[in-house]
């Protein structure tokens, strides 16, 4: 875990592709990385009830960003 943290701290202040994605205003990859696991899922029989949340709030949140109603900026950018 520390090995993990000082990899974290070593980068630095780095945006997240997503996180620019948002910022931008563009649409979220969110089928690829966490629709195709829910499906899976499902398919599978498997219990994911934390992901189906997941997908279920970045979807909203791409879906608020795709129609204009709210501009997210990083905190940098405050």
């Amino acid at each position: 875990m520390e090995k993990r943290i000082a990899g974290a701290e070593a980068v630095g202040s780095h945006k997240t592709s997503m996180l620019q994605d948002i910022e931008q205003g563009k649409p979220l990859e969110i089928e690829g990385m966490l629709g195709v696991v829910v499906e899976l899922a499902a398919l599978t029989e498997v219990e994911v009830p934390t992901l189906k949340a997941l997908y279920a709030c970045v979807g909203l949140l791409d879906q608020t960003v795709q129609t204009g109603r709210v501009k997210i900026k990083g905190i940098q950018d405050r």
